[in-house]
């Protein structure tokens, strides 16, 4: 045991060395900024941000990063043309130097060669970022549509969290995520094909509804809140595709038909105007049809049925998706529980 320790501590220590060694001496100056992806010269970078890695577009072996402020430097080295700063190292010595620039200087080495690079430099702010980001992540190609899955990462380190995904919900398209005011109380999300509906989060209640009705030709798409998360500004796209089989092109999208319509959240009823409404007469004629009452022209209300739930032979899967839907968020989303 204490000879397991004794190799632990050594391989360590090398480790420690490895990554803290300083600045290679004797380096030739490139005399030019080094070609870095993404390229971050100048920018301005809130104090909690993550490690900005990146890659060095020159060929090389190895890399060296020598980071200066004010308070203090952070130096490392790499294997490789890529960046990896340690998330604690970066987030020490940003928080000491808050409201001043940092400088960069990249070393390459090449056939055990050495260059060195103009330093370029951030701007640290002492305003925070928006600590989490919810994004979809699906294949970038047309065959694989139902992989895919809605996430959360936050933006001071690495770490991702599972909100839903496609080994939960198989065979099911999910999009148009959207929170009111980027607060998670209030939000939204489309699930297509497999257990189609959309569900609405409010608080501690989760309802899944069915938004096709007599008189919209499809289900809602594109979401906007309104500030007061009383109300939801929705698209009705039929969006189709076409795929040349000559050219660089892979795909065109465009959109047959489209329409605008408000839900009221709370009464659970669209609204929408003319002006917003490309089918109107027919609109009228069938809400006569239907016995439905006509308010003025100028702002109707579309239907005065309300959006009813998806079937109740899919309610137990209804139910099973919420439970699970609430087993996945993480604290920092407000873990709710099922009345």
């Amino acid at each position: 045991m204490k000879i397991n320790n004794i190799l632990l501590l050594f391989l360590i220590t090398i480790l420690f060395l490895g990554c803290s060694q300083p600045a290679p001496q004797n380096a030739a100056d490139a005399g030019k900024l080094p070609s870095i992806f993404p390229s971050q010269n100048g920018t301005t970078i809130p104090f909690n941000i993550a490690p900005l890695n990146f890659k060095v577009n020159e060929t090389c072996d190895g890399l060296f990063l020598s980071i200066k402020g004010k308070n203090g430097g952070l130096e490392r080295s790499f294997k490789g043309d890529k960046t990896d700063i340690p998330v604690s190292d970066w987030s020490e010595f940003l928080s000491e130097n808050k409201e001043d620039s940092i400088y960069l200087t990249v070393y390459t080495r090449q056939n055990n060669n050495w260059i060195r690079y103009k330093p370029f430099s951030y701007f640290v702010a002492s305003d925070p970022i928006d600590e989490y980001l919810v994004y979809r992540l699906i294949h970038p190609g047309y065959q694989t549509w139902n992989t895919m899955g809605i996430y959360e990462r936050c933006l001071s380190d690495f770490k991702v969290q599972t909100i839903i995904d496609s080994r939960l919900l198989p065979q099911t398209c999910m999009n148009c995520h959207s929170m009111a005011n980027n607060n998670p109380d209030n939000m939204m999300i489309h699930l297509r094909e497999n257990n189609a509906g959309t569900i609405l989060i409010r608080g501690d209640k989760i309802e899944k509804i069915n938004t096709k009705t007599p008189l919209t030709f499809s289900s809602v798409s594109f979401p906007y809140w309104h500030p007061s998360a009383k109300y939801i500004a929705y698209s009705i796209n039929k969006v189709r595709q076409l795929f040349p089989s000559v050219g660089q092109e892979r795909a065109h999208g465009f959109d047959q038909e489209s329409d605008m319509v408000i839900y009221d959240v709370g009464k659970n009823l669209f609204f929408t105007s003319p002006l917003l409404f490309s089918n109107l007469p027919s609109i009228l004629n069938l809400m006569k049809k239907v016995h439905l009452s006509i308010p003025t022209v100028k702002h109707f209300i579309l239907s005065r049925l309300r959006l009813s739930p998806c079937p109740k032979k899919k309610r137990v899967s209804d139910i099973v998706f919420a439970l699970s839907l609430l087993m996945q968020q993480p604290p920092h989303l407000g873990r709710r529980s099922i009345p």
